[in-house]
């Protein structure tokens, strides 16, 4: 069964895929659960003839959020503004119950995944800390990754692209305020190229993308930025992404230019890499548009996006842009 089958059954009131009504319409359709990742929510796969979908129930927290599904479409509409890898997505509902399906990330059989915390043996900083939800030193990262290269023999070329992508993913984070990419949501590709037989080593499409630009924020807090713009400027400006700059990494100037700001330390970090890096910072600045992904995402699911939810995405992300087109400029000068 061809995995187009999933837009028939759009409801056209809440644009949401009625993966309960394809199942119990399409009995011959595989699934099973899916017992990785959080325990918070189900989740199971869907099997179609040449790709697998994820359905996971949506992410409620104590704090209630309640566009995480929403967030997913909207991040994978953001990343493609700049030509950057991310799984794609789509919303459902099972039941009384949203849900969000994703593509499985590996384009080919062939190929396998490891996340980022599977080298954790080789993180320094990670030997010590049992909960994956934990920040982590961007150079002990460089480390795994190119001990995992070096490892497998791996020419130095891919190790330097993985590590390239790395910061640029850690750029983008900072720009829509990735408050979930722990180690356990990164993860690379591996295997063989099916038309080269070479070497495979990249980092994979993103993924787990809901908790950015804010939201997960409750609906009180949101409602209080889109009325107070001072609040909206705290709110955004205390949204930090997981990767830490240590200190003996920083210039001195960087130091000057970014206490208590770890966002600008890890952008600045990472634009210092690679005039490349430098260059992708820049886009991000130039070409990322939140009313844009906003209204590209409503088109494809075929009905409007909560009002709130999108006050406080625009609001939440010029804030950001704001603060770090800030650390830019002083990068500059």
């Amino acid at each position: 069964m061809d995995s187009k089958i999933l837009l028939e059954y759009r409801d056209k009131e809440s644009g949401r895929i009625d993966c309960e009504k394809l199942e119990s319409e399409n009995p011959k359709l595989t699934t099973f659960d899916e017992d990785r990742g959080t325990p918070r929510r189900d989740k199971k796969w869907i099997f179609f003839d040449y790709k697998k979908v994820l359905v996971r129930n949506e992410y409620m927290n104590k704090n209630n959020v309640l566009y995480t599904t929403y967030q997913e479409l909207v991040f994978e509409e953001l990343a493609k503004q700049v030509n950057f890898p991310c799984a794609h997505y789509d919303i459902g509902k099972r039941g009384d119950k949203n849900c969000v399906l994703s593509d499985n990330i590996l384009d080919t059989p062939e190929n396998k995944g490891l996340s980022m915390m599977s080298l954790r043996e080789l993180m320094d900083q990670l030997k010590d800390v049992e909960y994956y939800e934990s920040t982590y030193n961007i150079t002990d990262a460089f480390k795994a990754i190119g001990n995992h290269c070096k490892c497998m023999g791996l020419d130095k070329s891919i190790q330097e692209n993985v590590m390239k992508n790395f910061c640029k993913m850690q750029v983008l984070d900072c720009f829509l305020s990735s408050s979930d990419r722990h180690v356990e949501n990164i993860s690379f590709i591996y295997g063989k190229d099916k038309n080269t037989g070479k070497d495979v080593f990249r980092l994979a499409p993103l993924y787990d993308n809901e908790l950015s630009c804010g939201v997960e924020e409750p609906k009180e807090k949101m409602e209080e930025c889109t009325n107070d713009f001072m609040q909206a400027k705290l709110t955004a400006n205390l949204q930090n992404v997981f990767a830490t700059v240590p200190e003996n990494e920083m210039s001195d100037e960087s130091k000057r230019r970014n206490k208590n700001n770890p966002t600008g330390a890890l952008l600045e970090f990472c634009m210092d890499l690679d005039e490349d890096i430098e260059d992708f910072t820049q886009a991000c600045y130039d070409n990322l548009n939140m009313a844009l992904a906003i209204n590209n995402v409503e088109k494809r699911i075929g009905t409007k996006l909560p009002q709130l939810y999108k006050e406080f995405l625009v609001g939440n992300y010029m804030e950001r842009k704001s603060m770090i087109g800030k650390t830019i400029d002083e990068y500059y000068k």
